[in-house]
This record gives C-alpha cells, sequence and structure tokens, in this order.
C-alpha cells in the first residue's frame, strides 16, 4: 500500500503533495491526513513536466502533463530553423506571386492584340 497525502482542488480532483511508500512507518494521526491506494502510475516524463493528481472517491491516480520549456541555445537553434523555413516559403510565394503577375500580363497583350484586330 501507498500513503497518498493531497490538497483537494474540486470534489473528485486533488493534487498530490506526497507520496509514502512505507505507511508503516507513520503514525496515526499522520495517516489520518490522507489516504491509502494499492499502487501508482509512473509519470511519462517524455510528454512534458508530470504533476499528480488523485481522486479521493475512486483512489485513482493520475498526472497532468505541463510542457518544459526549451533551454536558451535550444530554442534558439529552434527558431532560426522555424525562421529560415519561413524565409524559404516567403521566396516561393514572392516567385508564384511573380509567376502569377506575367502570366495576367500575357492574357492582357493577348486580350488588346485580339482588339486591335
Amino acid at each position: 500500500m501507498i500513503f497518498v497525502k493531497y490538497e483537494p482542488v474540486s470534489g473528485d480532483k486533488a493534487v498530490v503533495i506526497l507520496f509514502h511508500h512505507q505507511p508503516e512507518t507513520l503514525a496515526e494521526e499522520d495517516l489520518s491526513t490522507g489516504i491509502m491506494v494499492e499502487s501508482v502510475p509512473e509519470p511519462e516524463f517524455s510528454r512534458g513536466k508530470p504533476t499528480p493528481y488523485i481522486n479521493p472517491q475512486t483512489k485513482e491516480v493520475w498526472y497532468e502533463y505541463e510542457d518544459i520549456p526549451l533551454p536558451a541555445d535550444e530554442r534558439i537553434a529552434q527558431l532560426e530553423r522555424e525562421n529560415a523555413e519561413m524565409k524559404k516559403e516567403n521566396a516561393e510565394l514572392k516567385k508564384s506571386h511573380l509567376d502569377t503577375q506575367v502570366a495576367i500580363l500575357e492574357v492582357y497583350e493577348m486580350i488588346m492584340d485580339l482588339q486591335t484586330k
């Protein structure tokens, strides 16, 4: 059994502030401040920073994940990659826009030729 101490958030949700894996070492007064559960799932650290929660009625434990900010050097590298991609896309859009303008000009010239004949 695992002792879980928590602070209520709502009726069926509480944030876990302590997991104690040896509850037999705790005093009875300490045990009265939480609940016992059979098991606790392992957090998935690859999903972000885990915060454990418990439903005090069902004794279900789960994690909610918060994004972990990238270190400054990784964030700069990411922004530089995104900037390079946007510059490339912008250049492609400019070329496409220019191609469209040329096509419109050619159609205009064809119409003008037809009108002068």
